[in-house]
C-alpha cells in the first residue's frame, strides 16, 4: 500500500505551514510508527503534557465521637478508576471524581456512621454540571458492576468546555468535611489510523500481495484514538468533521461522505471511527483519503490496488512488448556522440514550442537558459534522461510529436536537429527545481535510509507488471574501490521469469527473473538487448545489469550485501505523469510538497556548511550545524565536486558559511517562486530569504548575484535582477514594493542589469549613500534612488539607464549576448560550409550576422565574445555592431 501521512494535533488552523512542518516531522519518525502500529496508514502527534496536573487530595482527620475519619478525593478517566500523576483530560470525554471515606482506625469504609456525601462537578466558568447526593443507608452495585456506597462513590461528565475544571465533596451529618480537586480539559492528541479493507472495519487488505478483484467492495476505514492513553475515541469528542473519499484510477471521486457529531451513525460506529465502501468497478491504483478539520486538523492518504482478478505482479515466460513495442516506442538513435553531433545544441523553434508547451515559469525559463549556455560549454556526456523521458511521455500521450513536425510514432524519427533539440530540452528539465524534487525527496525523506536494494526491485517488478508498466529508472555503477562512477537513466517496462547466468568479479550469478530494459544506449538496433536487462532472483532479489559490469565497474547487488551498495546501487524509481509530474515509487512525499534547495557549485572551501536561520522556521533536517547534502550528477551523468542540499521547509531562510575562513561560493539557490544566481569572492555569510532577499556578509567582496521571480512574485515588469561588483562589503538587496533595496557599506562601479522577456536595461552606478532603490521608469529603463531625508522614501535621482533591446548578436534569444550565442554562430558557419542548411530561422540568422556583411562565419562570433567581454568588465557599451573591427 503507497500512502504519506502527517502529524495531527488538535486546533490546528494554519494548515499549509503546519502540514508541512508536520510532514517532515513524520518522515524521521515514520520508521519506527510502523513498527508499532497495525498495516495501514498512521498519523500522530507529540505527546502532550497539560499545564496543571489533575489533583488528588485528602481531608484532615475528622473526629466523631472517639474516632477519626478521613477523606480523599481524586480525579480519574473511569468510574472509582485509579488516579494517574501524568494524566491529560480531553474536551468531549467523560471525566471523574471519585471518593472515599475512610475510618482511620481500622482503614476501612466509613460504613459505620450515618452521613451524605454530595459530589458537584463545577466547568471553568463556575457553573456546575453535574451534581449527586449519597445516603449512608445503602450500598449496591452501579449498572457497570462497580461496589459503591455513600462512604466510596464518583460522579462523571462529560468535559464540553476548554480550561480548568473543579470537583468537590462534601460530608454532613456525623462528621462534617469537604475537599477539592482541580483539573485541565485540553483539546486531544490524536492518533489517526487509515486503511482499505474488504469488511466494515476489517484487517487491512488491498496490497499488491492482496490486490482487490474487479467488482469486490472495498471498504475505507479510519480509527482516531487518543495518543496519551491510546484508548479509541469514543466518538464523543467534537469539534471536528471528517470527509472521507475514494478515488478512482483516473482521479475522479466515486464516493464520498461527510460525518459531524450530528450525523447518525449505525450501531458500532462513531465520529471516531467508521467506514465507507463502493465495489471496485475499475483495474488500478485506488486511493481513499481521510480530512478531518477543526479542532484536529489532519489528512491521510492510502491507496490500494484492483486487478482483473489475477495475482499481480504477472511475470511471463515469455518477453512482452504490451507496454513498450520495439521499432515503433524507442528512438532510432542511440545516447552517444555519433548521433548527437552539436552536443547539447537546443535550435531557437524548438525551444519556443517546448518552453511554451510546458508551460515554465520564469525562474524555470532562466535556470534553463543557464543550464543549456553552461552545457554548450561541454563536450557531449549523455542525453539519457532526455531520451528515456520523452520515450514515457510519447507512449503515454502527453508528448506530441506531430506538434514538432514530426512522425506520430517515435521511431521513424531519424536524429535530426528537431528531434535532437527535443530529447535535449527534457534532459536539460532535470535540472529545473520541479524535477529537483525526485533528488531533494530522496534525501529529506529519511525512510530511505532504512530501505535496502531488495525493496527497491520489489516495487519495480510491481510497478512495471500494473498500469501502464513504463517507469524511469536511475541506477548507480561504483568502481571496484566501492566509489560511485555515475549515474544512468534507463525505461522499464516488463517483467519475464527464465534462467540466466553470468560470471563475473570471480563468481558465477543465476538469476531467474529479469526487468526488460529500453536502455538508451542501445535503441538504434530496434530489439531487445539482452546483456541491457536487469536480472534478479525471485527468492531474495539480488540483481544485475550485466552491461555494466566490466573491468573496474560494477553494477549488482547481493542479498548478502545487505544495506552495503559498494557494487551498485539502485536510487530511484520513477512514474512520470508528464514533465513536470512525476511519482516516486519509493518516496512516501508527495511531489507537490515543494522542496526549496541549494547547490554550491565552486567552493574554496572544502567544508561549507548551511544552516537554518533561528526563528525562521523549524527544519527537521537540524536547526544549526550543518545538512547534509544529498546525491547529485551534472548534465553528463558524471559526479559533480560540489555539494547539493535538500532543505526540508519552504518558509524558512538558510544561511551558507565556512567557519574557517572568507570563502568563495558559486551558489544556486531555489524556493518555490524565487531563485538566487550568486558568485561571491571573500564571504563569510551568505544569506537567503524566501520572501526574495540575499544578503553578503564580508569586507571586499566581489559579487555577481541575481534575484529571479516568478509572475506571482514580481513588483516590475523585469523578473531578474542582476548585481554586480567589486570592493563592497555587507552588501543586500531585496524586494520591496517599489523596487529593489540594495544595501551596502561601498556602493560604487555597481553594475545592474535587468530584463523581462522582450528586453533588458543596464546600468552602472556610484553613490557614498549606503541605501538605495532600483526601480523601474518604464518597462525598459532602470533608475537608481536614493534616500537623503530619512524618510523612507527614495526621492533623489542617483543615475538612469538607457535601454538595449534585443537584436545583433542575440543569437538564442535568451536576451543576453554571450559565448553561448558565439557557439551558435560558429556551429551555423560550419554547417553553411558543408553546404548544409544553417540551422537558424531568419531572425536567428539576421542577429548572427553582427557586422552586416551578409555572411556567418567566425569573425561574427568573435565581435559578440568581445562585446560580453566588454559587458563583463562593466564597460559602458552601445550597439554590438559599434565593436566592428574597422
Amino acid at each position: 500500500m503507497r500512502y504519506w501521512s502527517i502529524y495531527g494535533k488538535g486546533d490546528i488552523h494554519e494548515k499549509n505551514c503546519n502540514k508541512l512542518t508536520a510532514l517532515l516531522l513524520t518522515i524521521v519518525l515514520s520508521v519506527v510508527n510502523l513498527l508499532l502500529l497495525p498495516a495501514g496508514v498512521t498519523a500522530s502527534a507529540a505527546v502532550s503534557v497539560a499545564t496543571n496536573q489533575p489533583m488528588q487530595s485528602w481531608s484532615a482527620p475528622i473526629k466523631a465521637g472517639g474516632t477519626s475519619y478521613t477523606l480523599h478525593l481524586w480525579v480519574s478517566d473511569d468510574r472509582m478508576g485509579e488516579w494517574q500523576a501524568n494524566a491529560v483530560y480531553h474536551r468531549g470525554n467523560m471525566h471523574f471524581i471519585c471518593y472515599e471515606l475512610t475510618n482511620d482506625s481500622t482503614g476501612k469504609l466509613a460504613n459505620d456512621i450515618n452521613f451524605e456525601a454530595k459530589a458537584v462537578i463545577y466547568n471553568p466558568n463556575g457553573i456546575i454540571s453535574h451534581q449527586m447526593t449519597y445516603s449512608s443507608e445503602y450500598s449496591y452495585h452501579d449498572d457497570y458492576g462497580t461496589d459503591v456506597s455513600a462512604a466510596r462513590n464518583y460522579i462523571g461528565h462529560t468535559a464540553e468546555m476548554l480550561g480548568k475544571w473543579k470537583g468537590t465533596v462534601s460530608v454532613t451529618g456525623d462528621v462534617y468535611v469537604e475537599t477539592t480537586v482541580y483539573w485541565d480539559v485540553t483539546i486531544p492528541y490524536v492518533n489517526l489510523h487509515v486503511w482499505s479493507s474488504d469488511q466494515k472495519m476489517g484487517d487491512p487488505y488491498g496490497g499488491n500481495s492482496d490486490p482487490f478483484s474487479l467488482g469486490q467492495r472495498a471498504y475505507l476505514c479510519y480509527e482516531l484514538t487518543d495518543l496519551d492513553n491510546g484508548r479509541r475515541l469514543d466518538g464523543k469528542v467534537g469539534g471536528y468533521t471528517v470527509l472521507m473519499r475514494m478515488i478512482d484510477p483516473d482521479g475522479k471521486e466515486y464516493s464520498s461522505d461527510v460525518y459531524t457529531e450530528k450525523t447518525g451513525f449505525n450501531e458500532g460506529f462513531s465520529l471516531a471511527y467508521t467506514s465507507i465502501s463502493k465495489e471496485m468497478h475499475k483495474t488500478g491504483q485506488w486511493t481513499g483519503i481521510v480530512t478531518m478539520t477543526g479542532d484536529i486538523d489532519i489528512e491521510l492518504t492510502v491507496s490500494w490496488l484492483v486487478t482483473d482478478g489475477t495475482v499481480t505482479p504477472v511475470i511471463p515466460s515469455e518477453p512482452s512488448d504490451t507496454n513498450f513495442i520495439w521499432g515503433q516506442d524507442n528512438w532510432s538513435f542511440d545516447n552517444s556522440s555519433n548521433y548527437y553531433t552539436y552536443g547539447y545544441y537546443i535550435n531557437s523553434k524548438m525551444l519556443y514550442k517546448l518552453g511554451g508547451d510546458f508551460g515554465l515559469t520564469n525562474v524555470e525559463r532562466e535556470l534553463l537558459q543557464k543550464n543549456m549556455g553552461d552545457d554548450m560549454q561541454k563536450s557531449f556526456g549523455g542525453a539519457c534522461f532526455g531520451i528515456t523521458i520523452s520515450e514515457i511521455l510519447a507512449k503515454n500521450g502527453k508528448l506530441d510529436l506531430t506538434r514538432y513536425d514530426a512522425d506520430k510514432v517515435v521511431n521513424r524519427n531519424e536524429n535530426t536537429e528537431d528531434m535532437l533539440s527535443l530529447t535535449n530540452f527534457v534532459f536539460e528539465m532535470q535540472n529545473i527545481p520541479c524535477m529537483n524534487q525526485i533528488a531533494r525527496n530522496t534525501s529529506v525523506n529519511r525512510i530511505l535510509d532504512t530501505r535496502t536494494q531488495d525493496e527497491f526491485i520489489r516495487t519495480l517488478e510491481s510497478a512495471v507488471c500494473t498500469g501502464d508498466g513504463l517507469i524511469n529508472l536511475i541506477f548507480g555503477m561504483t568502481n571496484s574501490q566501492g566509489q560511485t562512477s555515475g549515474l544512468h537513466s534507463i525505461l522499464a517496462y516488463g517483467a519475464e521469469k527464465g534462467s540466466w547466468s553470468y560470471y563475473f568479479n570471480g563468481s558465477t550469478h543465476y538469476y531467474d527473473r529479469r526487468i526488460l530494459i529500453a536502455d538508451p544506449n542501445y535503441l538504434s538496433q530496434n530489439y531487445l538487448l539482452d546483456d541491457a536487462c536487469l536480472y534478479y532472483r525471485s527468492d531474495d532479489y539480488s540483481w544485475m545489469l550485466p552491461a555494466y559490469c566490466y573491468g573496474n565497474t560494477y553494477c549488482y547487488w547481493d542479498a548478502s550485501f545487505g544495506s552495503n551498495e559498494k557494487y551498485g546501487f539502485i536510487r530511484n524509481v520513477l512514474k512520470h505523469t508528464g514533465m513536470k509530474n512525476y511519482t516516486d515509487l519509493m518516496v512516501d512525499t508527495p511531489s507537490s510538497v515543494y522542496l526549496p534547495g541549494l547547490a554550491i557549485l565552486n567552493s574554496s572551501q572544502e567544508n561549507p556548511c548551511i544552516r537554518t536561520i533561528e526563528g525562521t522556521g523549524n527544519d527537521s533536517l537540524g536547526d544549526s550545524g550543518r545538512i547534509e547534502p544529498y546525491f547529485n550528477t551534472d548534465a553528463s551523468g558524471e559526479l559533480h565536486d560540489w555539494y547539493a542540499y535538500g532543505l526540508g521547509n519552504p518558509t524558512a531562510s538558510y544561511e551558507l558559511y565556512d567557519d574557517t575562513a572568507p570563502a568563495s561560493f558559486e551558489t544556486i539557490m531555489d524556493y518555490e517562486d524565487v531563485v538566487y544566481i550568486s558568485e561571491v569572492d571573500n564571504t563569510t555569510n551568505v544569506y537567503f530569504s524566501p520572501k526574495g532577499q540575499i544578503e553578503l556578509k564580508g569586507k571586499n567582496l566581489t559579487y555577481d548575484f541575481s534575484i529571479i521571480t516568478n509572475k506571482e512574485r514580481c513588483v516590475t515588469d523585469w523578473f531578474k535582477l542582476q548585481v554586480r561588483g567589486k570592493g563592497g562589503n555587507n552588501m543586500l538587496c531585496a524586494i520591496s514594493p517599489d523596487g529593489y533595496v540594495l544595501r551596502g557599506d561601498d556602493l560604487h562601479d555597481v553594475d545592474l542589469f535587468a530584463c523581462n522577456t522582450t528586453h533588458y536595461a543596464y546600468l552602472t552606478f556610484s553613490t557614498n549613500y549606503k541605501n538605495v532603490l532600483v526601480y523601474e521608469i518604464s518597462p525598459t529603463n532602470i533608475g537608481v534612488a536614493a534616500d537623503t531625508d530619512n524618510d523612507g522614501k527614495y526621492e533623489t535621482v542617483i543615475a538612469e539607464g538607457e535601454t538595449l533591446s534585443i537584436g545583433a548578436g542575440d543569437v538564442n534569444a535568451d536576451r543576453l549576448i554571450n559565448a553561448s550565442d558565439a557557439a551558435l554562430v560558429l556551429i551555423a558557419a560550419a554547417r553553411l560550409g558543408a553546404g548544409t542548411d544553417p540551422g537558424l530561422t531568419e531572425v536567428q540568422a539576421e542577429n548572427a550576422n553582427v557586422n552586416g556583411d551578409q555572411l556567418i562565419n567566425a569573425t561574427d562570433a568573435a565581435i559578440i565574445l568581445i562585446y560580453a567581454a566588454a559587458v563583463g568588465a562593466g564597460r559602458e557599451v552601445g550597439d554590438i555592431r559599434d565593436f566592428t573591427p574597422q
